[in-house]
Formats: C-alpha cells, sequence, structure tokens
C-alpha cells in the first residue's frame, strides 16, 4: 500500500466524521430549538393565567369581570375602569403571544386555542367598549389582528 491510497483512505474517514459531526449538531440544534417552543408555550400559557390573578382573588373583581364582559353598561364608572385594566392586562399577554408566535417559538396549536378565547374576549360585548379606550396600548400588528380577523 503506498502513501497515497493511505491518504485517500483518510480524507475519506474524515469526510464521514464531519459529516457525522454535523447530522449530531443539526440534532442538537432541532432539540434545542423544540425545547426552546415548549419553554415558551409554558410561559405563555403560564403568563395567561396570572393575568387573571387581579380578577380571581375576589368574589368582587370576578363580578366585574363577568359583567363587564357580558352587560357593560351596568358597571359604575370605577368599575368600568378596573375591567378596562383587567382587559389591558389580559390582553398584554396577547401581545407577547403574537410576538413569540411571529418569531416562531408557539406552537401552531396554542396560538389558535389562544386565539380563540382572545377572540371571545374581543367580540364580547365589554371587549366591544373597551377597544376604543385601549388599542393604542398594543402593537400596530396586534391591533391589526384584533381589527381584521376578528371582525367577523
Amino acid at each position: 500500500m503506498n502513501w497515497d491510497a493511505i491518504g485517500a483512505i483518510g480524507e475519506v474517514i474524515g469526510a464521514v466524521a464531519v459529516v457525522l459531526s454535523l447530522l449530531y449538531v443539526a440534532r442538537q440544534v432541532q432539540d434545542g430549538s423544540k425545547q426552546i417552543r415548549l419553554n415558551t408555550t409554558s410561559n405563555v400559557m403560564t403568563l395567561t393565567q396570572d393575568s387573571f390573578s387581579a380578577i380571581y382573588v375576589s368574589e368582587a373583581n370576578q363580578d366585574i369581570w363577568h359583567s363587564g364582559l357580558e352587560s357593560p353598561n351596568d358597571l359604575t364608572d370605577a368599575q368600568f375602569q378596573r375591567f378596562v385594566m383587567y382587559m389591558d392586562r389580559v390582553f398584554y399577554t396577547y401581545q407577547l403571544l403574537v410576538t413569540q408566535y411571529d418569531a416562531g417559538v408557539v406552537e401552531e396549536e396554542v396560538f389558535q386555542m389562544q386565539r380563540a378565547y382572545f377572540k371571545y374576549l374581543y367580540k364580547s360585548p365589554g371587549g366591544k367598549l373597551w377597544w376604543p379606550e385601549s388599542k393604542l396600548v398594543l402593537s400596530e400588528r396586534v391591533q391589526a389582528l384584533l381589527e381584521k380577523e376578528y371582525a367577523t
């Protein structure tokens, strides 16, 4: 066996090693991306639940929330302002959800599930009164999403 043949065998072995290393790195990147999406989903779900914590700490707050959604004209001015703050808080999590979905770190299924609930809130009688008061606290992307996609 001559040195040229040994060198060629070494190059083939090196090339195979490089390909195997690249496949391993690709797998690690894929696993890392999956973990990021899972963590983001968990964080979004936790933040959504946390956004309701101010509502569910008392029966009075729950009454304001439910009345605000379905019959906001029955609320006093102070109660309606509290309802607006609750809606702002809840929709800040929607802002985060849309931002992270657009970045590709929220799964489609999770986004659609959350989106359906926010559509319900937006289209409620209270949501229709809340929107003109608060829409400017949300990004243009979220405003457009709510106004165009939820108009039906």
